[in-house]
């Protein structure tokens, strides 16, 4: 393998690896807001609870994670 394919493919893992990570930032944001979101609801009422998470959980799906 040449110096100049070898470059190429190291560019496209750099990529990769950079797309990666900011998904895994977006994700880690994402959660953090779940748990702001379902702090300080009361576990005994798991009707808002259910909505809660139904409502994160759509929030996911709709950003494709």
């Amino acid at each position: 393998m040449r110096f100049e394919e070898s470059y190429i493919k190291i560019n496209r893992f750099r990529s990769a690896s950079e797309l990666k990570l900011q998904q895994i930032k977006q994700h880690s944001k994402l959660i953090d807001g779940a748990f702001i979101e379902l702090n300080g609801i009361n576990e005994n009422n798991p009707e808002i609870v259910s909505r809660r998470i139904n409502k994160i959980s759509s929030h996911f799906i709709e950003h494709g994670f």
